[in-house]
């Protein structure tokens, strides 16, 4: 029986990608779409790393989960290093001083290496999927081994779907365990950072309560709002801990009567989150140059100053110009750079889409060529392997809205639920008019989207950028204005910044060829600019047809043999370590 033959006795449904089949679901966990089979040698993996990581080869008639030890020399040294902290006694003293006994540094598996703390993040059969380290002498230093996934501490000890204490730091985590309360977990980067919410979104949603318990300063205070904002309209009830005059709860842990004051502070002190609507200005930071995002793309950058959170962007221009294709060029870079991204796409069906994608991410001499017999002409695309390689490496980084034509409360509904439960900050349209709106006055609906749009991107401060069509073709790019966008006026009046471009004619191109020295064949001028209040720029760009990507008119070489990051990327590999075979 052949590998494909096994999977067909199976009833599993997959899809071929050269030597691999994808199973829409993994036989061992359920996951969607991450399962992936060789054909010819029977290997196995289940991509979702945090909650199954199934690996292994199938011996043809038995479908039993077994996952293999993956080898680490790095690690496997390190684990020879970990040593119980019994007998360390500058690290048990400074433990003492924190109200944290030895018990509780043994429930929590806090190890030593010459010195440091250790601290092991687990998948949820608690395996080791990371370490971070921590000095004890100031000024504090904190790093973790590479490849370390860092998610929720202590999660996988969690027991009870009643309550759960999320706190901001390893020792506030240990100074709860100390007073006998076990449901708790600290977050692993500090309270700024909410990847640990993409992670475990469906495991905190587990829980009918959730206490955030976050340092009584201005950052954990930030923090709170962020963390609420992402898991607020759950079904989980929100709280926090008023902590009184305590900076955190080791602080209480430490005062006279410690362990009474701070189980009474975690039994009677719960209360509602309130979000107040004003802001104490000294309390704001001040916004800086440094906070727009890198485009990667020299000629957009200066037209803009990149993109930034809080703003909504418009991209327009006339039939064939490239907008959409200007669009995914963006979307490409942004991705490179290791943002995610949410997307409607109204023009394009998904398998399109993500063939026009791909391509702008490979080089030209990796496009493969075929001809549509129909048309009598040749087209690019890019073969299975190379497919697969960009799909391992984006992982779940990009998202698109299942329906092309969705409705006004569909779309801004399910945007929400990509910033709350991924964390997505970066949005894009394509395009406004794809988007069902109640035709009576079909105006006053667009008007009324716009404001919805900029009150999510207000609200949860995110980037949105809109395709838009124009209200009429070929405008000149000297004369063009504000107003060549189609649609209710209010649409301009509240984007950020709006973009024109135009597939130049022959008679531009030679034009431009005499006046300015180079050759284009895009140009673009922005209409609005409300960050920097500079209109009417002109940038250019050459469109490189076999891979769909716009090109530095100045250095076009660099943009066309530009290597985006898939290329050199290596599938993660778990850090499998055997907690129980530690010496504690």
């Amino acid at each position: 029986m052949t590998v494909l033959e096994y999977i067909n006795s199976k009833g599993w449904e997959y899809k071929l990608h050269g030597k691999e089949a994808l199973l829409k679901e993994c036989p061992f966990c359920g996951g969607k779409d991450r399962f992936n089979v060789n054909i010819e040698t029977g290997q196995y993996i289940c991509n979702r790393q945090n909650s199954c990581s199934a690996k292994g080869t199938f011996k043809l008639g038995d479908n039993k989960k077994s996952v293999e030890k993956k080898e680490n020399p790095n690690l496997e040294k390190i684990v020879k290093e970990f040593e119980s902290l019994v007998g360390k006694n500058k690290m048990l003293e400074y433990m003492k001083n924190r109200g944290i006994s030895q018990e509780t540094l043994k429930k929590t598996r806090v190890l030593s290496r010459k010195g440091v703390f250790c601290f092991f993040y687990t998948n949820d059969k608690g395996k080791a999927i990371g370490v971070k380290y921590r000095t004890i002498d100031e000024p504090k230093k904190i790093w973790a081994e590479k490849d370390s996934v860092m998610n929720l501490l202590n999660w996988d000890k969690v027991e009870t779907r009643e309550k759960l204490y999320i706190v901001e730091g390893e020792i506030d985590m240990m100074s709860f365990i100390e007073v006998g309360v076990d449901n708790v977990v600290s977050v692993p980067n500090g309270v700024s950072n909410l990847d640990w919410i993409d992670l475990h979104y469906e495991w905190l949603e587990s829980f009918k309560e959730i206490i955030l318990v976050y340092d009584n300063d201005t950052a954990g205070q930030t923090a709170l709002k962020k963390t609420y904002e992402r898991l607020n309209d759950t079904k989980i009830e929100l709280k926090t801990l008023d902590l009184l005059f305590y900076k955190d709860p080791n602080e209480i842990l430490t005062d006279e009567k410690g362990r009474e004051k701070l189980l009474n502070i975690i039994k009677n002190n719960e209360k509602d989150i309130a979000i107040p609507n004003t802001l104490t200005l000294n309390n704001v930071k001040a916004e800086s140059e440094n906070d727009c995002i890198d485009t990667q793309d020299k000629t957009f950058n200066k037209m803009s100053g990149g993109i930034r959170y809080g703003e909504v962007a418009i991209f327009t221009g006339n039939a064939g110009s490239g907008k959409s294709t200007f669009v995914n060029n963006i979307m490409a870079n942004l991705l490179n750079q290791g943002h995610k991204i949410y997307t409607h796409q109204g023009e394009f069906r998904p398998g399109k889409f993500k063939s026009n994608l791909y391509k702008i991410m490979c080089r030209p001499n990796q496009i493969e060529t075929f001809k549509n017999e129909i048309k009598d002409k040749v087209y690019g695309k890019i073969n299975n392997d190379i497919e697969n390689d960009i799909d391992n490496w984006l992982g779940d980084r990009i998202e698109i809205h299942g329906s092309q034509v969705p409705s006004k409360n569909e779309l801004i509904k399910t945007m929400e639920q990509m910033y709350k439960k991924k964390g997505i900050r970066i949005f894009f349209i394509d395009n406004l008019m794809t988007i069902q709106l109640d035709t009576s006055d079909k105006y006053e609906e667009q008007k009324q989207l716009f404001l919805e749009l900029q009150a999510f991107v207000k609200k949860y401060n995110v980037f949105l950028g809109v395709v838009a069509h124009p209200k009429k073709n070929n405008a000149d790019l000297d004369n063009v204005d504000q107003y060549v966008i189609s649609g209710a006026s209010e649409i301009i009046n509240l984007a950020n910044y709006a973009i024109y471009l135009k597939r130049l004619t022959e008679a531009e191109v030679d034009h431009l060829k005499e006046k300015a020295g180079f050759e284009a064949s895009v140009g673009a001028c922005n209409l609005k600019d409300r960050e920097y209040g500079d209109i009417n720029l002109k940038g250019y760009w050459n469109y490189e047809v076999k891979t769909g990507r716009f090109l530095d008119i100045r250095n076009p070489e660099i943009t066309t043999d530009k290597k985006y990051a898939w290329e050199n990327f290596k599938k993660y590999q778990d850090l499998e370590i055997d907690i129980d075979s530690l010496p504690f």
